[in-house]
Formats: structure tokens, sequence, C-alpha cells
């Protein structure tokens, strides 16, 4: 299956909305934070442990990432829980705004929103239910999702299996085998950073 085109807070956001309304998901704009600066780690920007450190300035020619990146720039050894909260507004606009531009939103509506939002679930129901090998983006996503409890609005009767199976995928040994120590450690740090944040 190719994979999709939108970065991971787009994704997020595309998989929140169904049949033109939004999905009873908690905290939507957070996620996207958390999405931002994993999508930022993937493309060697900044490294993620309890504290998001800068290595490469150069932009990445996005302008919602780049935004966050000039942010970064300013305090790069801020702690990760405060840029998930700094770049929750940023991250969850940019993505809806290139998804509108993108004629994805509202996807009851527009063709292309189904056809994006079908491709991703896709991806997901795969690794999820049908045992299909997950690549770091795909555990991304599941990490976030399962860090804010969203199984029940986006897989509804097959929800305990999803989280069942997201609890399985996200344990650290079997994520560094499938996606490498430091995008594990990223991971595992943005998923520390979210649960503090759903219980406070």
């Amino acid at each position: 299956m190719q994979p999709t085109t939108e970065t991971l807070p787009e994704a997020l956001v595309l998989l929140a909305w169904r049949n033109g309304k939004r999905l009873p998901i908690a905290s939507v704009g957070i996620q996207t934070g958390c999405a931002l600066l994993l999508e930022l780690s993937l493309r060697g920007r900044i490294r993620i442990t309890d504290s998001v450190e800068l290595l490469r300035p150069e932009p990445t020619r996005h302008e919602a990432l780049d935004e966050a990146l000039h942010e970064i720039v300013s305090a790069p050894r801020a702690t990760t829980l405060s840029w998930i909260r700094n770049l929750s507004i940023l991250a969850e606009a940019g993505a809806m705004r290139r998804l509108e531009a993108a004629g994805a939103l509202p996807s009851e509506l527009l063709p292309v929103g189904v056809e994006r939002r079908t491709q991703l679930e896709a991806q997901l129901r795969a690794v999820l239910f049908g045992g299909a090998a997950p690549d770091a983006r795909v555990l991304y996503l599941l990490g976030i999702q399962h860090a804010f409890s969203s199984e029940k609005a986006l897989w509804n009767d097959e929800a305990a299996q999803a989280s069942t199976r997201s609890e399985q995928l996200l344990r650290h040994e079997l994520l560094a085998a499938l996606i490498g120590e430091e995008n594990a450690q990223s991971l595992a740090s943005i998923v520390a950073a979210a649960k503090l944040i759903v219980n406070s």
C-alpha cells in the first residue's frame, strides 16, 4: 500500500474527522503538538528526550513545521512537555490550513478528503488488525492516539483489540527493534509527556 503524503499532525487531524464532523477525540490540538515534534524528529531537525534538542536549524520547506522550528531555535533546550503545550495551537491550525487548501476537509463534501482518510485508516487497520509490519510514522500515530485513549472514537467495536495491539507494539524493546533506539526513545518521551498532560 502506498504511504500517504500527510505530515503526522495532518494525519491526526484528518483521522479526527468523519462525515464532515469531528469525532469525540480528546485534546486533538495537544495530539497535533506531539505529532509536530515527532515529525521534526523524523526529519532530523530535533532530538526528543525529556527536553527538545535542536540538531539542525535548516528549514523543512513546510510552513507549519518551519514556524515551529523557528520557535525551537530560540529556546533549543526547553522541556518536551512545554513544547507540546506551546506548539499545539500552531500545529492544529497549520494542519487544518494545509488539509483545507488540499481539498481534504470537509471530507464528506470533497472526495479527496474521503480518499486520503481511507488510505490512512487502511494503513493503521493493516497494522492493528492485519498483522502488517509498521513503520515509524504508523507507530507514532498509534502511540499518540493510545496515549490519549482515542481508540473508542476511531475504531468503535474494535477499540479493545486496537488498544491491546497498540500496547503490544509500543513496548520499548519491540519499538526499538522495529524503528531503532532513537526513534523509540522519541516516541516514549512524547507519550510520557502526553500522559502528564492527560492526568493533569
